[in-house]
C-alpha cells in the first residue's frame, strides 16, 4: 500500500465462478484493473490479502480523519472516500493532478491537508524542544552525603 505515496489500491474479492479476483486502482485515476489474484499480487498487497482471507473487506486505516481538514465536512469526506482518499495523510500525499481529479474543491482541500499536516509536525516539534518550566529533577548524585 505505501506504493507510489499510498496512491494504489488493491481490493481482493470472490468472482461467480468462485475465484479470487483483484481490482487494483490509483487514487485520481477512473481507470482500474481487474484480474485473477497471482501470487505477486497477494505479495505485493499483504495486508489487503490477510484482511481478506479473514473475512474482512477492509485493513485498518491508520491516520487522522477527512473531516480534521479545514473545510471538508462529513459529505465532502465521503465523496473523497468514493475515490479512494481515506484520510488527510492520504489526500496531502497526492499530487497536484490526483486532487484536481477529486472535483470541485479538491485543489483547496489538497491544499488545506499539506497545511494541517504541517502544522502539525511543527506542534510536535515544538513540544519536542520547548525547554521545561519548574525546577529540575533531583539527581542521587546531587544530594549531599551524610556521614
Amino acid at each position: 500500500m505505501s506504493e507510489v505515496l499510498g496512491k494504489v489500491r488493491a481490493k481482493f474479492f470472490r468472482g461467480e465462478s468462485g475465484r479470487d479476483y483483484i481490482e487494483i486502482s490509483i487514487i485520481g485515476d477512473t481507470n482500474t484493473v481487474v484480474r485473477k489474484v497471482t501470487p505477486a499480487d497477494t505479495e505485493r498487497f499483504a495486508k489487503d490479502w490477510a484482511a481478506y482471507s479473514a473475512g474482512n473487506q477492509e485493513i485498518p486505516i491508520e491516520g487522522s480523519p477527512l473531516t480534521d481538514v479545514p473545510g471538508v465536512d462529513l459529505n465532502v469526506a465521503l465523496g473523497y472516500r468514493l475515490k479512494g482518499v481515506r484520510t488527510a495523510e492520504e489526500l496531502a500525499a497526492l499530487d497536484e493532478a490526483a486532487a484536481k481529479s477529486l472535483g470541485m474543491g479538491g485543489l483547496t482541500s489538497w491544499q488545506a491537508a499539506k497545511n494541517l499536516i504541517r502544522m502539525r509536525e511543527l506542534e510536535a516539534l515544538q513540544a519536542v524542544a520547548a525547554p521545561r518550566r519548574g525546577r529540575p529533577p533531583k539527581d542521587a548524585a546531587d544530594e549531599p552525603v551524610s556521614t
